[in-house]
């Protein structure tokens, strides 16, 4: 009965917890996220490790009130996740569940403690974070690194020009990609941030400029990155492009540059604890260097003193004092004695002994004859009260832990009938499109007539839920793929997240402005043929993107425009001029800008 509360709880816990959790783990292992949240999950259970071995902790009475508070608003923050669809709302709910599990545990009490507020943000990396920054921040942070690094390469060399995020430096052109937005490195020095914020435990203000100093450093980095990037391309060969060892290592040598400055940081952060720590041991370990000396000699000292007083004293006591005292106090009191004594005994034996007796006996005997039977009255009426009095209390008192028992399990049945329609409620997402039933592609493209392609039931069901269209079809060896929604947060997506779901793998070589703006990517399907795709982003106000970052940049500032994401497909060995008339084609159906061959 009273372990019941605990367990429905437990298990309503745990059904909110699974969805969310399955979800995380995938992300993990997917090729679709290429997220490094397994690492910094590894990193997590290391750290609360560390400090559950390091020592008991000291009580905190609210601790189990804010993580319930806590956890009711985790339970709330899973609901919003699951009716609007959005698994990530969903993910984010299991950091505050850490934060209620910190305080639980007691984490910040401990020998070695730490900040349970920071190692839920520590936990929150865990999350295909760096994916999700490069969909909503990416395009702002590539114009941020781009306008850092020329002014940066402004100093070197006057043969440059900048273009948003195109650079042209001594006649080679350097684009400042979404890969060079700079995300990985923010990932990077947020994890190393974080990390030390959990073990140092600084202040709010402290952690405040932490915060701001990690991001510029980063910013700064990626700047002196793309920099060294660009003057490599320049001037040092093919291994600076993507790809090649001097680029990878100068990526190495700019986020290790990027954490210097949050190093020196937390050599400056003075830890905050929630109780003394290690008081005793210091006031122990400050005395036995004294303590050891110093007492001998004041017991030696003592001893000396009492050697020579107490002899002193005894004697002056035994010798003079003691027998003239006994001496005086003993005759008178002994004459006295003798002669007083017999007179008082004659006395009492014979006149007043007897007549005490008699006078206090029969009294005494009346009285108590007379008040026995009463005081016996008196018992028996009150002992039944007494006992009807008891009989009505006892059912209260044991009622009250049932009563409280069964309200605890009232509860618990109550979260676990929430947590159930919570996971069971139809989902309402909010970011639904429009559909686009004229949605067309050419009859024919070179001569090649448009043989449809259906959508999976799959994709059938996602659109149908969700709005939008898609459409697609083949034109002799070329695949085309069109999609076009008024909610790209929900139906575009790079070919890295969709084709690496599906097991290809997946590199992107760059951008191309010629015949059609294009981010260019190199694809080995599971069978290890080799592919070339294409993918342009068209807005329904003439914008044209390579990203689906700049897309969601463009349309968050202009939410009524209308995107089209177009993906063709080539054998990577076909020769090059079919497929720019295929790219021809397209533009001129979509109205793309383009350049005639």
């Amino acid at each position: 009965m009273y372990r019941a509360p605990a367990i429905l709880l437990a298990i309503a816990a745990a059904v909110l917890v699974y969805h969310p959790a399955v979800w995380l783990v995938g992300t993990w292992t997917s090729d679709a996220y290429d997220s490094a949240g397994g690492a910094v999950f590894c990193v997590v259970v290391a750290l609360v490790a560390w400090s559950l071995s390091s020592g008991r902790t000291t009580e905190d009475p609210s601790a189990a009130r804010r993580a319930r508070a806590i956890l009711v608003a985790t339970a709330a923050v899973r609901a919003l996740g699951e009716l609007l669809a959005v698994d990530v709302v969903g993910g984010a709910a299991l950091a505050l569940d850490v934060h209620a599990l910190g305080l639980l545990l007691r984490l910040d009490r401990r020998p070695v403690s730490l900040a349970p507020g920071c190692l839920a943000l520590l936990f929150a990396l865990t999350l295909p974070v760096e994916r999700i920054a490069q969909r909503l921040a990416g395009y702002p942070l590539q114009w941020a690194s781009a306008r850092g690094a020329c002014a940066l390469l402004r100093t070197t060399t006057d043969d440059l020009v900048c273009q948003g995020v195109r650079i042209s430096l001594d006649g080679a052109d350097v684009l400042v990609d979404l890969p060079c937005s700079g995300t990985r490195g923010l990932f990077v020095v947020a994890a190393v941030l974080l990390t030390l914020a959990t073990t140092r435990r600084p202040a709010p203000k402290m952690f405040t400029a932490g915060v701001g100093l990690a991001a510029l450093s980063a910013l700064i980095a990626n700047a002196l990155r793309i920099a060294a990037l660009a003057l490599g391309i320049a001037h040092g060969g093919p291994s600076f492009l993507p790809g090649g060892a001097a680029h990878e290592a100068v990526g190495v040598v700019a986020l290790a540059l990027a954490t210097v400055p949050l190093v020196a940081w937390s050599r400056f952060v003075t830890p905050r604890h929630t109780f003394p720590r290690h008081t005793f041991p210091k006031v122990v370990d400050r005395t036995p260097d004294a303590f050891p000396d110093a007492f001998p000699k004041v017991v030696d000292s003592a001893r000396c003193k009492a050697a020579d007083t107490f002899p002193k004293v005894v004697d002056r006591a035994a010798e003079d004092t003691l027998p003239k005292v006994m001496d005086r106090a003993a005759e008178p009191l002994l004459d006295s004695a003798a002669d007083t004594f017999p007179k008082v005994v004659d006395s009492a034996a014979e006149d007043t002994f007897p007549k005490v007796v008699d006078s206090a006996a029969k009294p005494l005997l009346n009285s108590a004859a007379d008040a026995f039977p009463k005081v016996v009255d008196s018992l028996t009426d009150t002992f039944p009260k007494v006992v009807d009095s008891a009989a009505g209390t006892f059912p209260k008192v044991v009622a009250g832990p049932r009563l409280r028992a069964w309200r605890s399990t009232a509860l618990g049945v109550l979260a676990l009938s929430g947590a159930m329609g919570v996971t069971l409620v139809p989902a309402h997402p909010l970011d639904v499109s429009r559909p686009f039933p004229s949605l067309a592609l050419p009859r024919s493209i070179a001569g090649a007539e448009a043989q449809p392609d259906p959508l999976s039931a799959r994709e059938e069901a996602v659109y149908a839920a969700h709005g939008g269209s898609a459409l697609r079809a083949r034109y002799g060896s070329h695949a085309v793929l069109a999609v076009r929604t008024s909610s790209p947060l929900r139906h575009l997506h790079e070919p890295e997240e969709c084709l690496s779901a599906l097991g290809a793998d997946v590199h992107r070589l760059g951008v191309v402005f010629e015949p059609v703006p294009s981010a260019v990517y190199r694809v080995r399907a599971p069978d290890q043929r080799e592919y070339r795709v294409a993918v342009t982003f068209v807005g329904s106000d003439g914008a044209v993107a390579t990203s689906v970052a700049e897309v969601v940049w463009r349309w968050l500032r202009s939410p009524d425009t209308e995107w089209t994401g177009i993906q063709r497909i080539a054998p990577w060995d076909l020769a090059s001029a079919e497929g720019r008339l295929v790219d021809l084609e397209l533009a001129r159906t979509f109205d793309l800008p383009f350049r005639e061959p």
